[in-house]
């Protein structure tokens, strides 16, 4: 038959109506209201219908098939004279429960006429041959050349109050227990199509397995709107619920449930199998067995630092926030010096931290990093201790937040670990004489911390800036050549002693006193502005002077203008890289294509200094005018001069050491670049491959000498894993917080907002924008080829960005990177560039390469366009 009545159809003739029609008659069979219609069946698309590149005709439809349709369509309107209709797709290949096909197909709305039905029809014929929907079918069918094949519903359309989807698992849970727990409504006023395509948001709702609301979100008020109810009560919720769960039970997995209330009566417009990509799907066996031993591995360690009272505050929790910026999927050797240098006994963090007053136990960092499946993380609980002062700070709290939210894991010293807090709040937490006690020490502290960085400033703009730029000329001179490898490994120790006791000492202290006031500036401004706080900050925070990288940028235009010769760039910029912690990457120097393509890629319009000088300084004057805005706000508000003075001071110091903590990165980013030419020079004294030596350990070296065969083994056997290490890191990423008591090492394929086009993120630098997504993989990007060939039409899109990519941003329209913060180095990159920048979760996976997206760096909204 070519059309058969919705409520005649069986589960017999999917092939004939497909999965959607089939679906929709069951529900009619079991009682729920479903919309009456026909089904232009696959027999019609076949004989009825002929393909676009087929026909020459005014209309593909056959005279046979039009018939037909036109006589089913004037006995549905006899039964529903007032009602508009809808053409709604129901292809063979969706609603499947290994593929969706969510909106690949046409549907169309508000039919009243027998012309606008007719072509409707063709149109969802034709929806099957679309670019989109045959891109589609070769990733979901490679080498099938069977021919598709389309079914039609033509259905009485609901003009509801409400409308929208119920998904019986919580789509946005991060694991699958968890999703099993929450039904998650998703609902609007009238049709819900708009719900669909992503122009509007919609009410959440949250129920649990009894069907009780667990919590809401309600969609923001259009502008000038007041404040709209929710859009469903709780008997509503309630009933929904229950039929959502009835139909699950019913059909036997997961559902998307299309729903409309028209005059209270609950109607179901659709019924497909929620489609989740399993966990690891993409990653070949070796990939997943690694990730099940990693699994089995951290959990016996962190059994065993429970034991050795390491981790004191239950199982642990592990975070790669700012760390998996800095060294994404690291070789064996820059881990290590990474690890060296920073942490344990002697290290930068314990040392750094305890020149400023913390009471930073050395033994706290001795297992503060760890590597899993190849990607770096650092235990929560041992890196909040390395913050305490005066008084322990309540650890298990920052952890138990961390469990109700995983994203106050991104960045924890900047909001989560607790430095300040007003007389009041401490008095509620700790108790009228305990809270005086703890107001006081941290006001104490805070004095003390502004002591420090007073004088931190005077001795290193003294002694530190000169010493470090002369120290490194200095060790430049070494020639490396003329060592043998015995003394080639006592000089890598050298530069790594002087790293960790001097260079890295000064990094620390800087970004932790640049964070530490920002910090203070955000805790003051929110007693006083409260959602306003982060935009302030945000503009505030903005075209810093004295920064060296940002400085690159200005001799990068000069070398581009012919102000600056290839060789003094070099000389300044020579040891930099796309990632300079990384050992194994090659810095600027050595690559001559670099230079070249730095000096043809496309730029912004005039391509000169002036016009980059022009853009910092029309940032640093919109900053002033939001200082004199500030000051304006905070004098009508009330504030005495003493809270004032405290707002400005704390802001002067953020300045100063935000910069300066990229300034001395610089600097020893050339050191590390010295090790990295030691460690080639001694790869071939050793008559090992250049990338070889990438693959071993500082202490491991020594052994170099005597033991080289074991070593050759050990290499390829690290060499293997790590290949296996970046496709987990490509094809499935590690999630950014791992819960010891529930480790789960593989992320939901979907994406948080699977609902519509919008998305929301943490906000990094002012600005909106709307461009070309360039998707850039830390690990493998060639970085000459992209200067070469990026546009200031595109939004660089990656896991992460450091200091090697700082050319890159003056030549594109914004950047968006999965981990880092308004204090990352990405973000004073993205405001000393110009352009807007935020931080979203999974953003390599949410957006694709090429597709036009806009998005606002002061709110941190994000839309597929």
């Amino acid at each position: 038959p070519w059309l058969i009545e919705l409520e005649h159809v069986t589960p017999e003739q999917q092939p004939l109506v497909g999965t959607k029609a089939v679906h929709l008659a069951q529900m009619q069979a079991l009682g729920y209201q479903v919309p009456a219609g026909v089904c232009l069946t696959t027999a019609a698309f076949e004989h009825g219908y002929c393909k676009p590149e087929s026909s020459e005709a005014s209309s593909r439809i056959s005279t046979e098939l039009r018939e037909q349709v036109l006589v089913a369509f004037e006995s549905l309107q006899q039964r529903y004279p007032s009602s508009r209709f809808a053409v709604r797709s129901s292809s063979l290949e969706e609603d499947g429960q290994q593929a969706s096909w969510a909106g690949m197909f046409l549907s169309s709305l508000n039919i009243r006429s027998k012309v606008e039905l007719l072509d409707a029809v063709e149109r969802g014929f034709d929806s099957l041959y679309s670019t989109e929907a045959c891109l589609f079918r070769q990733q979901q069918t490679p080498g099938n050349d069977s021919e598709p094949a389309m079914a039609l519903i033509v259905q009485r359309q609901i003009e509801p109050s409400a409308s929208g989807i119920v998904f019986t698992r919580d789509p946005l849970a991060s694991t699958e227990q968890d999703a099993q727990q929450r039904l998650c409504i998703n609902a609007v006023r009238g049709l819900a199509e708009p719900l669909a395509s992503g122009e509007i948001d919609g009410d959440l709702y949250w129920l649990d397995r009894q069907n009780r609301l667990l919590e809401h979100r309600l969609a923001p008020p259009e502008f000038d709107q007041p404040v709209q109810p929710p859009v469903l009560n709780r008997q509503q919720l309630r009933k929904l619920a229950l039929k959502a769960r009835q139909l699950e039970q019913r059909f036997g997995f997961p559902l998307d449930i299309e729903f409309a209330l028209e005059a209270n009566q609950l109607w179901l417009l659709q019924a497909r199998a929620i489609v989740n990509a399993p966990a690891n799907a993409k990653l070949s066996q070796p990939a997943r067995q690694l990730i099940k031993q990693e699994q089995r591995r951290l959990a016996q360690l962190l059994r065993q630092l429970q034991q050795q009272q390491t981790l004191r505050c239950g199982p642990g929790i592990l975070s790669n926030s700012n760390i998996a910026e800095l060294l994404p999927s690291p070789t064996p050797m820059s881990f290590a010096v990474f690890n060296q240098i920073f942490a344990g006994r002697g290290g930068a963090i314990p040392n750094g931290r305890r020149a400023l007053g913390y009471r930073t136990s050395p033994d706290t960092t001795e297992q503060l990093f760890e590597l899993v499946a190849g990607q770096p993380y650092f235990h929560l609980e041992l890196d909040a201790r390395c913050y305490e002062h005066s008084h322990p700070l309540p650890v298990a709290d920052y952890l138990a937040q961390v469990r109700n939210d995983p994203a106050q894991a991104n960045y924890p010293e900047f909001g989560l670990y607790q430095q300040f807090i007003t007389a009041a709040q401490s008095r509620q937490r700790f108790g009228a004489e305990h809270g005086l006690q703890r107001y006081r020490a941290s006001h104490k502290f805070h004095h003390t911390m502004t002591l420090h960085g007073q004088r931190y400033l005077r001795h290193y703009l003294g002694w530190g800036d000169n010493y470090l730029d002369t120290n490194l000329q200095q060790q430049r001179t070494i020639d490396l050549t003329a060592l043998n490898a015995p003394q080639l490994i006592i000089q890598i120790n050298r530069w790594l002693l002087h790293l960790r006791q001097i260079s890295c000492c000064h990094f620390v202290m800087a970004a932790r006193l640049g964070f530490f006031f920002a910090e203070s500036l955000r805790f003051q401004l929110q007693q006083h502005l409260g959602d306003e706080t982060e935009q302030w900050m945000s503009q505030l925070l903005q075209a810093l002077p004295g920064s060296r990288i940002n400085q690159q940028s200005f001799d990068l235009q000069r070398l581009q203008a012919q102000q600056l010769s290839a060789q003094q760039y070099l000389e300044c910029y020579g040891h930099l890289a796309s990632n300079e912690l990384e050992l194994s990457l090659p810095r600027y120097d050595e690559n001559p294509e670099l230079l070249d393509s730095l000096l043809n890629a496309p730029q912004h319009p005039p391509a000169a200094e002036p016009q980059t000088r022009q853009q910092f300084d029309q940032q640093l004057r919109q900053r002033k005018r939001q200082e004199r805005e500030l000051s304006a706000r905070l004098h009508a508000l009330g504030l005495s001069s003493q809270q004032q003075h405290q707002i400005w001071s704390d802001l002067r110091l953020a300045r100063r050491f935000l910069p300066l903590r990229e300034t001395i990165k610089y600097h020893y980013a050339g050191e590390y670049a010295l090790i990295r030419k030691a460690l080639l020079q001694l790869a071939q004294r050793l008559r090992l491959g250049a990338e070889q030596i990438f693959y071993l350990q500082p202490d491991e070296l020594p052994l170099c000498l005597k033991e080289l065969p074991a070593l050759r083994k050990l290499i390829e056997q690290r060499q293997q894993q790590r290949q296996l290490c970046l496709e987990i890191a490509g094809q499935q990423p590690l999630p950014a917080v791992i819960f010891g008591d529930r480790i789960e090492l593989s992320t939901s394929s979907t994406p948080p907002d699977s609902n519509g086009d919008s998305h929301s993120g943490q906000p990094m630098a002012p600005g909106y924008i709307r461009g070309k997504v360039r998707l850039i993989d830390p690990h493998q990007s060639d970085l000459h080829q992209l200067m070469a060939c990026v546009s200031q039409q595109d939004i660089i899109v990656t896991r992460s960005a450091n200091l090697g990519l700082a050319p890159l941003m003056r030549k594109v329209a914004g950047l968006i990177v999965e981990v880092g913060g308004l204090l990352a180095h990405s973000a004073c990159q993205a405001r000393e560039a110009g352009i807007p920048a935020m931080v979203l979760p999974n953003a390599t996976q949410l957006l694709k390469e090429g597709g036009q997206i806009s998005f606002d760096g002061q709110t941190g909204i994000l839309h597929i366009n």
